[in-house]
């Protein structure tokens, strides 16, 4: 026998979750132009600086846009020292302007500082951040005329992104900020610790569960794109009507507990359960307060 009553309970929610790099410090190297692999500076795992070079190529949509600017720049210093003569039309030096800003440009696109002079040279692709080489996929001697398939790949992995699949039954327990803890299948006797960064704001139709970003620091970088990890989300503490679980009968698809109407005697009595907290489940619906119940072998009474 036992005595319903309303307790404060807190429950985990848990939740399957994947690593990700963060997308602010990931990027895929595309190649900016079609043309060929003349040298490779770096290799897969290689630290690099922002800026750094990472291969040269030879393009003659490059050199075309080298030469473009060249001229441009000839042409509107020519102009300029016309029109502060007196000489040049103001339509000739608005049209010198004009190529020059579309030839300027075209360079920043190919990531080349516009206040360089023209060499005539190769290529040179840039990181456009600092991190590690995490995909590699060129080689000197090839050419590359697909414009979406990254050459490589970089990204500072010193801080992670843990993505988890929360049910949509669960999704009122999270919260922004809540602190969580992770275990993943590479390290199953350790425990991660984080905050929750984001929670989306669109339900997968298919899954019917909500993806959840967590923010975790990594430094040494033993957290790497693609691990999975099991997350638990500490709920806030709520008043609610709990029983032992050994007093929930389950006939086919419901569950019923037994409750005293009278001295000896019990009625079966259906109840709609949510959360397990050890021993005890909480009852959303069925049951009030001090009401007696059989505590187990409730099947007995059927």
């Amino acid at each position: 026998m036992d005595t319903v009553r309303t307790e404060e309970v807190s429950f985990q929610v848990i939740a399957p979750a994947t690593v990700e790099a963060d997308p602010k410090y990931y990027a895929r190297i595309l190649p900016p132009m079609t043309g060929g692999i003349v040298a490779v500076h770096v290799q897969l795992g290689d630290a690099v600086r922002k800026g750094q070079e990472l291969v040269t190529m030879n393009s003659p949509d490059y050199t075309a846009a080298e030469q473009n600017y060249i001229i441009a720049d000839h042409n509107i210093k020519r102009q300029r020292d016309l029109s502060a003569n007196g000489i040049a039309a103001a339509r000739d030096l608005q049209q010198a302007e004009a190529d020059y800003n579309i030839a300027v440009g075209r360079l920043r696109l190919l990531g080349i500082a516009p206040n360089i002079t023209a060499t005539d040279g190769p290529l040179a692709v840039r990181s456009p951040i600092a991190g590690r080489i995490v995909e590699f996929n060129v080689a000197q001697g090839n050419y590359l005329n697909d414009l979406t398939a990254p050459m490589m790949a970089v990204a500072d992995l010193s801080t992670v992104w843990l993505t988890a699949n929360v049910k949509e039954k669960d999704i009122h327990c999270i919260y922004k900020d809540q602190h969580v803890k992770a275990v993943f299948a590479a390290y199953p006797n350790e425990t991660f610790e984080g905050k929750v960064l984001f929670i989306a704001d669109v339900l997968d139709p298919d899954t019917r569960t909500v993806k959840v970003r967590i923010a975790f620091r990594n430094d040494d970088r033993r957290l790497k794109p693609g691990m999975f990890a099991t997350v638990a989300f500490t709920c806030a503490p709520v008043n609610a009507i709990v029983v032992p679980v050994s007093s929930i009968v389950q006939i086919k698809d419901s569950s019923y507990v037994f409750k005293e109407i009278a001295l000896d005697k019990y009625q079966q009595c259906p109840v709609v359960t949510s959360s397990q907290n050890g021993d005890k489940i909480v009852i959303e619906k069925g049951l009030e307060p001090d009401a007696v119940i059989i505590s187990s072998n409730g099947v007995l009474f059927q």
